[in-house]
């Protein structure tokens, strides 16, 4: 289980700066920490989604995904799940 972490704020330096890729191929122990730690910041918040900078890490990740009480818009009155998800660029 990962960290939850500070979600940094509008006027952080990293969140205006164009972060490092990942090599996809070579996803070690320390990609693992940071999407788990991402999906714990995004579990703990009220957000659809959270990118690694906005937890001070200089990467290409992304975590989308929702506690079935965060979602506000459903289909035919039916709220359902949406499983994390996350991407490596």
């Amino acid at each position: 289980m990962g960290k939850v972490l500070k979600v940094r704020e509008v006027g952080d330096p990293i969140l205006e700066k164009q972060c490092d890729e990942v090599n996809i191929t070579n996803n070690n122990e320390d990609i693992i920490d940071i999407i788990e730690d991402l999906k714990s910041t995004l579990e703990y918040g009220t957000g659809l989604g959270i990118a690694a900078p906005q937890i001070g890490v200089d990467k290409r990740i992304i975590v989308v995904g929702a506690k079935k009480e965060n979602i506000k818009y459903n289909v035919n009155n039916k709220s359902q799940i949406l499983n994390f998800t996350f991407v490596i660029k």
